[in-house]
């Protein structure tokens, strides 16, 4: 908004514009219920890349 109380309509435009733009994006991936074959190498049970990770809680660093 100016001064004098008029709304500026590039500031109004520029924000819908990213509005639109966050609304549109994807919220986040969710591979929960996915079969082990659809998953990436890094979130499979096997742990084929061998990252050390937390699973239900427990820190697991894969055998060398």
């Amino acid at each position: 908004m100016s001064a004098n109380g008029v709304f500026d309509t590039a500031v109004g435009t520029s924000a819908r514009a990213r509005c639109s733009r966050r609304a549109r994006r994807p919220l986040a991936v969710a591979y929960q219920d996915a079969p082990e074959r659809a998953l990436p190498d890094a979130l499979k049970e096997s742990n084929p890349l061998g990252i050390p990770r937390r699973v239900d809680g427990v820190y697991e660093v894969p055998a060398s």
